[in-house]
């Protein structure tokens, strides 16, 4: 029962409410009018699975465009720290996340 109840305010609530959420996150990376909604799912993703925290999305401020991957829009967020190792990608062109 509590269960359905849950599924019924969620569904009362606009989906916008949510992706203002991660949009809000990920609004100061670099190019997020061009990508601004594989951004938000990016961040949704990568909070949700454990990879990252909003924390961290609002420390750094979004994504940045990876200048070293220069055959693929890939762009790059810290998560645990700002160093190399810390950097989780993502491939705009896919939506894939990587190390």
């Amino acid at each position: 029962m509590k269960l359905f109840v849950a599924a019924a305010i969620m569904a009362l609530i606009p989906t916008s409410a949510f992706a203002d959420e991660w949009s809000d996150l990920v609004s100061s990376s670099d190019d997020y009018a061009v990508y601004s909604g594989v951004f938000s799912d990016a961040a949704r993703h990568m909070v949700t699975s454990g990879i990252c925290s909003k924390s961290d999305f609002k420390e750094f401020g979004g994504f940045v465009k990876s200048m070293n991957m220069n055959s693929a829009p890939v762009y790059f967020v810290y998560c645990g720290g700002m160093t190399i190792n810390n950097r989780i990608y993502v491939d705009v062109s896919t939506g894939r996340v990587f190390k």
